[in-house]
């Protein structure tokens, strides 16, 4: 996670003295980089036991898979409201699937 921070912010400066600034108003760019954020303070609040392990644990796939898909997606043509929410529809599913998957196989919660 550290690596990834650092290499971001490497690319970040980089886009920003290239005179490529216009890719850093990128829906796509700035959902990525909201999506570190997301990990890195999930990731700490995890450690610090401030959260259940369920809710950390949909955070963290939803987000690892949002930026793959966010990545590879080179065509996406979407808001970054759009982005938003799709991302918060999807941690709300992933978070009920885990918690119910949890419940069926008796692991606590």
């Amino acid at each position: 996670l550290i690596l990834l921070v650092i290499s971001g912010f490497g690319y970040f400066l980089n886009m920003r003295f290239s005179e490529h600034t216009a890719y850093l108003f990128e829906p796509r760019l700035i959902a990525k980089l909201s999506l570190v954020v997301i990990l890195l303070g999930n990731a700490l609040l995890l450690h610090m036991h401030k959260i259940p392990e369920w809710i950390g644990g949909a955070i963290s796939i939803t987000s690892w898979y949002s930026a793959l898909i966010l990545g590879g997606w080179r065509s996406l043509d979407a808001s970054l409201l759009t982005i938003t929410l799709v991302y918060l529809a999807c941690v709300v599913v992933v978070a009920i699937g885990e918690r119910t998957l949890r419940k069926i196989m008796h692991i606590p919660l």
